[in-house]
């Protein structure tokens, strides 16, 4: 035959909720009246008594400890997590796998991706770096294709600052240090080719647009605009050997 338990009846039941800070001054103050008892048989039984009451509070405490550290795996209706709750939401380092087969490692906060974690794609890119509020700030993108981009974000794409490095097709070697917008090199940058030569200037949907200095790996330089990825008008190529030469395009 099972037991039963008889609960108080709901006149007497009371139930206390104390905030963490409120806890730690109780437990403080014990630990302070405890010091200040040194003599007396009568003290002797409070002092007791107040170390019986201390020892329950450090295993409230150590409880409170084990279970913010607890793995917890839960599911969502879009996914699996499997890391750390508070009052349970997702809460300090955690991993959560879609059911689309992105996943994402590091840390949370209020159930958002918020510190340093890695987010994995389920085309084969990835994210390293710095999260806030469930976006990509600050990191490393590395693409499917062996391309890479260190830098900022805003949104999920690259904007700000950044270096882009071409590791796939025809630009393999090639590296774009500068201004990002939108996923594409906007606005002041250099354009490093693998061949040696390189292009300081402007740039605008990830070409060269605008006023710009093209340098040859032999020491020539060349300056004039740009327009879509193209030289236009009258530019002017300062030579190695101190010639000067006007070319129209």
């Amino acid at each position: 035959m099972q037991s039963h338990q008889v609960n108080p009846s709901p006149q007497k039941q009371r139930n206390i909720t104390l905030s963490f800070s409120d806890f730690m001054k109780i437990k403080n103050g014990i630990t302070n009246t405890i010091n200040d008892i040194t003599e007396g048989e009568e003290k002797e039984y409070i002092k007791n008594d107040l170390e019986n009451i201390l020892t329950i509070i450090d295993e409230i405490e150590q409880n409170r400890e084990d279970e913010e550290n607890k793995i917890i795996k839960k599911e969502y209706e879009n996914g699996i997590y499997e890391g750390k709750l508070l009052n349970g939401v997702r809460e300090g380092k955690g991993k959560m796998i879609w059911k689309d087969g992105d996943r994402y490692e590091g840390e949370w906060k209020n159930g958002k991706f918020d510190g340093i974690g890695i987010y994995y794609f389920n085309n084969g890119d990835r994210y390293e770096g710095e999260f806030k509020n469930d976006a990509c700030i600050k990191g490393i993108y590395f693409y499917e294709n062996g391309d890479q981009y260190e830098g900022e974000f805003k949104n999920w794409k690259s904007e700000g600052k950044g270096v882009y490095y071409y590791n796939y097709g025809d630009c393999a070697g090639d590296k774009y240090d500068g201004e990002f917008k939108e996923d594409e090199s906007n606005g002041k940058g250099i354009y490093y080719y693998k061949n040696g030569d390189r292009y300081e200037g402007d740039f605008k949907n990830d070409k060269k647009d605008g006023k710009g200095i093209y340098y040859y790996k032999n020491g020539d330089r060349e300056i004039g605009d740009y327009v879509n990825g193209k030289p236009v008008g009258k530019h002017v190529r300062l030579n190695a050997d101190g010639n000067i030469v006007t070319i129209n395009y």
